[in-house]
């Protein structure tokens, strides 16, 4: 089978056990670990034992397309205010932006 190089964000999570790394899109495969390189390493591991058997085709062309995706992200931390009912929201708000050429993206996958 041919290689496919995947690069996708990912989620971390500290935690009191270290932590706890998965794919942003994805809820599986995930990783914990006291160390962050170790957990890195073992989501690496995780993707490649997910993968080693993978055949692709209709049915499962989906989840290799969410591994792909990759967009490129900007965070920022936005002061809000609003009302909310009879209450009002105000603080700092995380604030993602994705950008995502679709074309680009087919051409790189598909080279």
């Amino acid at each position: 089978m041919p290689s496919v190089p995947l690069e996708f964000p990912v989620l971390v999570t500290p935690s009191k056990e270290g932590y706890h790394l998965r794919p942003l899109f994805l809820e599986s495969p995930s990783s914990t670990a006291k160390r962050f390189r170790d957990a890195v390493d073992l989501l690496i591991k995780e993707v490649r034992r997910r993968f080693r058997s993978f055949e692709t085709e209709r049915g499962t062309i989906d989840e290799l397309l969410w591994f792909a995706f990759n967009p490129k992200l900007k965070f920022e931390l936005k002061k809000l205010c609003f009302a909310l009912g009879p209450y009002m929201v105000f603080g700092d708000f995380a604030v993602v932006r994705l950008t995502w050429q679709f074309w680009r993206a087919i051409d790189e996958f598909c080279a």
